[in-house]
């Protein structure tokens, strides 16, 4: 019991809670498309200012030569200002758009993808991520979907290998509590042979995993901090 309760401090501590981040993840990716635009509205909106209320004298743009006639010099000054206009719309639908990209393609996924670990944390082995791109994420999604399968085909044959097991044992029971006829020694060696093997092939399986500080040694589960313990 008290490695159980080990283990369990121990992942809490490993793990943090999935929704968590998630919102945090939002959060910042929010965060930092809002100053890139706002950067970039006083960014253009101070130069387009600026040009409004051009003189020869203003101090943040450089001065025309002499040579400018007025009329092309309030031409030239208008191209400026619909130029630094057009190009700070773009700039803002340009980050709009990888805004849109980021939310679609990266953090929706990898929200899909905490969701389903949490419905696995909870017992769900038939919760799936959908697999809506081929790239490094989905790929990941792939291999979660594989790891559940994988655990529910684990589990089966635990469901089996014990359920075998059961039924040796009852066999075995049945021998000892007939009344009409003795136990035939050769049955009961048989059943216990059966839950045997069963058990054994279980054993065999948890020890083909790397568990998370824990060593499997004999017919007991060691925790780590005890294997410490009994080495000093």
């Amino acid at each position: 019991m008290t490695m159980d309760l080990k283990m369990e401090n121990a992942f809490n501590t490993a793990i943090p809670a999935a929704g968590h981040r998630r919102r945090s993840l939002r959060r910042k990716i929010r965060t930092g498309f809002m100053l890139a635009a706002l950067l970039t509205l006083l960014t253009g909106g101070g130069l387009i200012i600026q040009l409004t209320g051009f003189d020869r004298g203003a101090p943040f743009v450089p001065p025309l030569t002499a040579t400018v006639e007025d009329g092309g010099h309030e031409q030239l000054l208008m191209r400026v200002r619909y130029g630094l206009t057009g190009g700070t719309f773009l700039a803002l639908a340009a980050l709009g758009t990888l805004y849109i990209f980021i939310v679609r393609y990266i953090l929706h996924p990898l929200e899909h993808t905490a969701s389903a670990a949490r419905q696995m944390v909870d017992g769900r082995l038939d919760a799936t991520v959908p697999i809506q791109d081929t790239d490094e994420i989905g790929r990941i999604g792939e291999l979660f979907n594989d790891m559940g399968v994988n655990l529910q085909e684990l589990l089966l044959l635990v469901w089996n290998q014990t359920g075998s097991a059961l039924n040796a044992l009852d066999g075995i029971h049945q021998q000892l509590e007939s009344r009409q006829t003795a136990p035939q020694e050769k049955v009961i060696r048989s059943h216990l042979q059966s839950a045997r093997q069963n058990l054994g092939t279980m054993q065999t399986v948890a020890q083909s995993f790397d568990l998370y500080d824990v060593l499997l040694t004999g017919h007991k589960a060691v925790a780590g901090e005890e294997l410490v313990d009994r080495a000093n």
